[in-house]
């Protein structure tokens, strides 16, 4: 990965936890072996007009693999 999208990458994600830090602190209350195989997890929007869209998945063991590393790549 290109060093400057990195740092690019890096600063929208510290700008994001600033302007949500309630999504944040949601995100690092389930990372710490909350979600395990088989918790389901579930998903919704709702935009300006009220419309929602809702979709969740069964957490397999390779999302697991997946989520723990992402989150070594974000530390």
């Amino acid at each position: 990965m290109n060093p400057a999208s990195l740092i690019k990458i890096m600063n929208m994600k510290r700008d994001f936890d600033d302007a949500h830090p309630k999504f944040n602190a949601f995100l690092q209350a389930v990372s710490g072996g909350f979600i395990t195989e088989g918790s389901v997890i579930t998903l919704s929007i709702q935009n300006p007009n009220g419309e929602e869209k809702v979709t969740n998945l069964k957490v397999t063991a390779k999302d697991l693999e997946m989520f723990n590393e992402l989150t070594k790549m974000v530390k």
